[in-house]
C-alpha cells in the first residue's frame, strides 16, 4: 500500500506542476474539476458539460473511424503515426 501512496504524491505533484505550465485547465467532470481545484486553487479551470462528454471511445471511433492510407514515411508534409507515438512515449518520459 505504501507504493501507491508514495505513486500518488508523486501523480499530484506531477499534475499540479503541469497545471502551473497551462493558462486553463478543463476536466471531464465537475467533481474531478472541484477535486484538483482544491489542490491547485486555480480559477481558470473548467469541466466539460455532460451533454459534450463522448459516451466512449467506442462510440467517438464509429462515428469517426480512423482514416486508413495515413502515411507512414517519416520526413515528409504530414506526420505518420509511429512519430506521434514517440513524441508520446517522450512526453511521457520527461
Amino acid at each position: 500500500m505504501a507504493i501507491y501512496r508514495l505513486e500518488a504524491k508523486r501523480l499530484a505533484k506531477h499534475e499540479e506542476k503541469v497545471a502551473r505550465l497551462f493558462d486553463h485547465s478543463i476536466f471531464i467532470s465537475e467533481e474531478e474539476r472541484r477535486l484538483f481545484q482544491q489542490r491547485v486553487n486555480d480559477g481558470a479551470i473548467s469541466a466539460i458539460s455532460p451533454e459534450l462528454r463522448y459516451e466512449s471511445s467506442a462510440a467517438v471511433l464509429k462515428s469517426a473511424p480512423l482514416v486508413r492510407g495515413v502515411t507512414v514515411e517519416e520526413g515528409g508534409a504530414e506526420v505518420p503515426f509511429q512519430e506521434w507515438v514517440r513524441a508520446w512515449e517522450e512526453f511521457k518520459a520527461s
